[in-house]
This record gives C-alpha cells, structure tokens and sequence, in this order.
C-alpha cells in the first residue's frame, strides 16, 4: 500500500470490489452496524420500492388520482386493488416489452458511430462505447411520430395498462437483476467484479461493474440504463400526451411539459458519453439499486408528472406555457453548457477561452495501482467556479420546469422534482468524498478555488 500526494492507492485485482458501500462495509465497526447498513437497509428498500411503484401507477391510472376514493376504500383495499391491477401484466404487455429489449440491445449492435472510451478502472480495464445513443433517440422518434401520424398509437388503450407494466416491469427487473447476480459468480466481465460475502448485499448493489454479453458487443448497463429505463421514460410521456389529447383534446401544460421532458431526453442521448463516464457507470455496480431502478422506477416514478397531467390537466394559458416554456428550455441550456464546458476544458487541455478568458485549471496528480502518475485537469472558471457540482443544480430546476404546468393542485407531480434534489445532493457527497480520495491535496486546492458545492453563496 502506498500513499502519495495525500491519497491511498491500493493494488487491485479483478475480484475486489471497487464502490464506496463496499469499503464501508469492510470498515463499519460491530455486527450490527454492518447488518443493519448492508443487509437490513438493502432488503427493506428492495421490499418497498416495488410496492411504491406499483401504488402510485395503481392511484393514478386505476383510482384516477381520486384521493377521496383511497381515503374511503382505506389502505388495506387500496393495497390489493393496486396489486389486482398491475398482476403480473398480459400478453400485450409482455410483448412490448420484449419486442422493446431487443430493440434496445440491437442498437448497440447495428446502429455504429465513433468509438470513445470511460475511464480506466482500478485494475486497468479501459470500456468501450459506440457513439450511437442520439442515433437511437432519433430513430425511436420517427418511430412514434409514424404511429401517431398514421393513427395506428391508440394512447388511451396504453396508458391504461400503466398498472399492468408496473407488475410487468417489477418482475422483469427482478429476474433480470437475479441474472446480473448469476452471471457475475459465474462468468464476469472484464473490469472490476466480486462478491462481499452477503447475498442480500451482493444482489443489491450488484457483483459486476461493467457487465457485457456477446463477447463485450453488448453493455448491460447501458441496455438497462440508456436503451431501456430512459426511453421507456420517453415513450410513457409520448403515450400520455397522446392519451390525454384523445381524452380531451389539446391542452398547453401537458404540450409544454412534455416537450421539454423531450428536449431534456434528446440532451441526454446527444451526450451520452459524458453520462458513461458518470458515477451511475463508473462506481456503481449492476445489480437492484441501479438496474432495478432504471427498468422500473424510471418508467413508473419518473413519468408520474405526465400520467398525472393525462386525467388532471389544469387550464394553462399560451402566455403561462410560453414562460415556463422558456424557463425550462433555459434550465435544460445551462446544464449542457456547463458540461460542454468542462469537455471543453478537457479536450484542449486548457488552452481555449471560457466566457472570454483562458480558464483557471487545477491539474492533478493522481496514480494507478501500478503506480504510474496520471494527470487530470480540473476546471475553475466558468460555472464550475461558481460551484463544484453546479450542473446538478440546473438539473433540478429543469425537472422543477415540467412540474410546473400542473400548477399547484396536488403535491404528485412534484415527486419527481423532490426525489431528484435528495438524490444529486446525495450524490454531490459522494462525487467529493470519490474525488477526495482520488486527487487527495489537489482536490483541498481546487474546493479552495471553487468553494462551493451546490449553490454559489449558499452551499
């Protein structure tokens, strides 16, 4: 073990796990502590979250978002329509979604483009990726358009069946994440892999890093994060406005949220690679919390503004629309300019202009597990003076502008908004405590410079 320039290297093999959880796990004093944080926390999450997600489908679709109903049929009845409801979906169901994931997974094998790579890992594994997720984006959107041009998409019919894709996708994604489990003691990927000795904890958080099939032709977490959990949230928002237009015609708060749920979708795919090298890729593992999530809470939680707006749309006037319009379309700006920024700074080692100046840059050392020295470059100026985790703000405010058309009638559509700011802030303390122990000094430097976290002046 060596320590240089304040951070802690450790040699890695390809069965160590590499994830903050996992070092806590091997540090958390007392048996209590390690039962409680890495087996009880865990299984409580993974026995509630599908019952959440099957509830809130079940009040919105099934109760129509009735809350005197709830109240009056009482939480025992509520529970079990929910349940009847979803089941376990029906053929049609079914068939989308297997029609859908193979979709998905022939994407990454037909569609092409230019090859770029993450980050090497600990064990020197470089991944490789195909520059193909807007190419998927636009072909998805062709798609649609051709099935609502030629009336061939009944909305209503779709929307309908939330409930059922909500039993659907619940057993989907656990037997998928079983697989995940399966495949990782068996068979790993290239990359950072390994048990902790704790199924429960294991199954999870997952045994692999970046798990592949096909000879590594095909990445699973960017099957299930990319091609499967972010559209499946675009086509749910495409089938709901579609929905709500058949059940009572145009109406400019789901236009408005709708669209810029599109534009912030299409931004995503546009910048797929910067998402590749984020934390959901590079630290945490294939397994219930990322996977689970994307195949199902992205498609149930993250829709709940546009299948609440599909029976509940308030009159929202063209000036209204237009303003929130702007505001989002802003939000969703600034966050992919702040990001262009720091690839910018990146891609030309410095030497280029950032709001008319050359950019302030903290370039740090760090080392590999062979201990060859490594430098990045960390940038200061811009908005990435302002605060270390400024995009995650603009982010926020963008899913706070697609809320903002179902006005104030109900605290629904403001979930997602609310689970999003604990979610980034949570993150932004991992993203420190990850850099922290990666560039140790020239991290204390650079949060010297840039002193704020989140909110310049504030956080």
């Amino acid at each position: 073990m060596q320590r240089r320039t304040g951070v802690e290297v450790k040699q890695s093999t390809g069965t160590t796990l590499n994830s903050s959880l996992h070092d806590k796990n091997m540090q958390e004093p007392g048996w209590f502590m390690r039962f409680f944080h890495f087996s009880l926390v865990p299984l409580l999450l993974m026995l509630t979250t599908p019952n959440f997600s099957v509830l809130l489908a079940g009040y919105l679709v099934h109760y129509h978002g009735n809350f005197q109903q709830v109240c009056d049929d009482g939480f025992v009845k509520f529970y079990t329509e929910c349940w009847r409801a979803a089941g376990i979906g029906d053929w049609d169901v079914w068939l989308f979604l297997f029609m859908f994931t193979i979709y998905g997974l022939l994407s990454q094998l037909i569609l092409g483009g230019e090859e770029y790579t993450g980050p090497a890992t600990k064990s020197g594994h470089i991944p490789k990726y195909q520059h193909s997720g807007f190419r998927y984006f636009l072909v998805t959107a062709l798609i649609m358009v051709a099935l609502v041009k030629f009336d061939i998409l009944n909305g209503w019919y779709w929307y309908s069946k939330l409930p059922q894709f909500a039993g659907a996708l619940n057993m989907y994604g656990l037997v998928f994440c079983l697989f995940l489990y399966i495949k990782g003691m068996l068979a790993p990927s290239p990359g950072e892999h390994g048990s902790s000795g704790n199924f429960i904890f294991d199954y999870y958080w997952g045994l692999e890093l970046y798990p592949r099939l096909f000879g590594g032709r095909i990445d699973l977490k960017m099957a299930t994060n990319n091609r499967f959990g972010m559209m499946m949230w675009l086509l749910v928002v495409w089938v709901c406005w579609k929905a709500q237009t058949e059940h009572s015609g145009w109406n400019w708060a789901m236009a408005v949220s709708a669209t810029l749920k599109t534009i912030y979708i299409g931004k995503f795919y546009w910048w797929e690679d910067g998402y590749m090298n984020s934390i959901d890729i590079i630290l945490d593992r294939a397994g219930y919390y990322i996977c689970w999530g994307c195949i199902v809470f992205v498609p149930i939680f993250y829709t709940n503004t546009s299948v609440y707006l599909t029976e509940q749309c308030p009159d929202l006037p063209p000036w209204g629309a237009l303003l929130i319009f702007t505001f989002g379309l802003s939000m969703i700006g600034l966050n992919y300019w702040a990001d262009y920024q720091r690839r910018l700074a990146r891609l030309t080692n410095g030497n280029c202009t950032i709001w008319g100046r050359k950019p302030a840059m903290v370039v740090a050392t760090y080392y590999t597990p062979e201990g060859e020295p490594k430098k990045s470059l960390l940038l200061a100026s811009g908005f990435w003076g302002l605060s270390r985790h400024i995009n995650y703000v603009f982010e926020i405010l963008a899913a706070l502008s697609w809320a903002l058309p179902s006005l104030f009638f109900s605290v629904i559509p403001y979930m997602y908004v609310m689970f999003l700011t604990v979610l980034l802030v949570h993150r932004s303390h991992r993203d420190e405590q990850k850099c922290q122990n990666k560039y140790g000094k020239f991290w204390d430097q650079y949060c010297k410079i840039s002193r704020w976290r989140l909110i310049p002046f504030v956080f």
